[in-house]
């Protein structure tokens, strides 16, 4: 069926305005226990050591297990069957591809001011109300919404003008702003708390047996705590500095670290590292190794940065390029599966790199600017609007590809879903 058609059937008009964007907003929406859980796991048995049973159940029962009342995936009861060792890490890229591709709409219900017109010549006629529905595409972790969402932010960084540290064929190479990746060891010590290979049953820092295997969600679950030890300790030597970090996770699922840090009160020599595939850019041993020490894990990347603008861009190819790709669907995944933030960007990073405190300012509206675009593309007065719910494109009878539309008198069928969504919304918040 066409976009066209589908306008005609239902009776609305594709509006064309800017889609809501929705940060796991269905956490609000569902409970985090699905009552069919029990249900479907008898007669099933675990294997707790592969954390891998999608073998035994069949797609359906994964629906069951999943999905809310319209077969829609929900990260809450996705974790619980991953906690409870029902699915793997591979089951979940996958998961995590169906969820994205399943297009789903926020509800919003709005009341608009309307004038209405006078039966006599001479009248100016009165006020009125009138209420119609609106809804918005929601946006999820990597698909168009949430691209859109991230490159609005990101022009910002990128149409800053770029300071420049240095020049390949300076004698003198100076930077302030260092590129750091930061990778987990598969193994930590539970006396000094460092990591190492796996293959080691005893601490090469302390030489203590008291160690452990880090499983991959003890090492995302930490990342975040992880990290700010780190940035704490990189502080206390050098002063203060700003950071644009994301995470990415390996093929084995592992995390780890990608971060720009920019030193206000510090600047590092650099030399050239000629390697077969490019030259590098690197610091001093004495700091590689004292930045390094601040890392639990001995495998840490640490290069000199030129100019602003290629350190930028190296770090928001991670976000949009292969966040939003095949290549960046493991990544993806595991920020979903385990509540992560794609990104962050400190204070004052903005104005670091040479953008003013407006760059800073516009970076911080376009959090709310595709929310608000949508929510006032309207000639009408908007008096109120109403939270009532969401639900997916195939239950809307829409296309995938709409944006965003309106109804004023949803078909019967459908109104009836509107009005089921809003009680159950109402019925899990109400009193707070």
């Amino acid at each position: 069926m066409s976009d066209a058609s589908v306008n005609l059937e239902l009776g609305f008009k594709d509006t064309g305005s800017t889609p809501l964007i929705n940060d796991d907003i269905e956490n609000c929406l569902t409970s985090s226990v699905n009552p069919n859980f029990k249900g479907v796991l008898e007669g099933y048995s675990i294997d707790n050591s592969s954390k891998n049973c999608k073998g035994n159940l069949s797609d359906t029962d994964l629906s069951l297990l999943l999905g809310n009342e319209y077969g829609c995936l929900r990260w809450s009861l996705i974790r619980s069957a991953y906690y409870g060792n029902l699915i793997s890490e591979n089951d979940i890229v996958d998961i995590y591809k169906e969820w994205k591709d399943t297009s789903e709409f926020l509800i919003l219900k709005v009341t608009a001011e309307i004038r209405i017109p006078s039966l006599t010549p001479e009248g100016s006629g009165q006020l009125g109300y009138h209420s119609f529905y609106k809804f918005m595409k929601a946006a999820k972790r990597g698909n168009d919404v949430y691209k859109a969402l991230v490159q609005r932010k990101f022009n910002v960084l990128n149409g800053i003008e770029p300071i420049m540290f240095f020049e390949r064929d300076w004698k003198v190479k100076v930077t302030n702003l260092l590129f750091v990746t930061l990778t987990y060891g598969r193994r930590a010590c539970d006396d000094c708390g460092k990591h190492f290979k796996k293959s080691l049953c005893v601490c090469p820092y302390c030489k203590s047996t008291n160690v452990h295997s880090v499983a991959i969600s003890e090492a995302w679950d930490k990342i975040g705590v992880d990290f700010n030890r780190f940035v704490s300790n990189v502080k206390k030597k050098y002063g203060d500095i700003s950071i644009l970090r994301t995470w990415e996770a390996h093929d084995s699922f592992y995390p780890h670290i990608h971060a720009i840090i920019a030193f206000h009160n510090h600047d590092f020599p650099v030399f050239v590292q000629k390697l077969k595939n490019g030259n590098k850019y690197r610091i001093p041993t004495n700091d590689k190794m004292l930045i390094r020490g601040y890392w639990h894990s001995p495998n840490v990347d640490i290069q000199g940065v030129a100019n602003t603008q290629e350190a930028v861009k190296e770090v928001s190819k991670y976000i949009t390029k292969d966040l939003c790709s095949d290549k960046g669907h493991k990544t993806a995944a595991m920020l979903s599966l385990f509540n992560k933030q794609s990104y962050s960007i400190s204070k004052n990073f903005v104005e670091f790199i040479g953008g003013t405190s407006d760059d800073a300012k516009k970076l911080k509206q376009e959090e709310n600017a595709l929310l608000l675009s949508n929510m006032y593309n309207s000639n009408q007065g908007i008096i109120e609007y109403e939270f009532i719910g969401m639900l997916p494109a195939k239950m809307l009878g829409v296309s995938s590809d709409i944006m965003g539309f309106e109804l004023d008198k949803p078909p019967p069928d459908v109104q009836k879903m509107i009005d089921y969504e809003h009680e159950c919304y109402l019925a899990k918040h109400r009193g707070r």
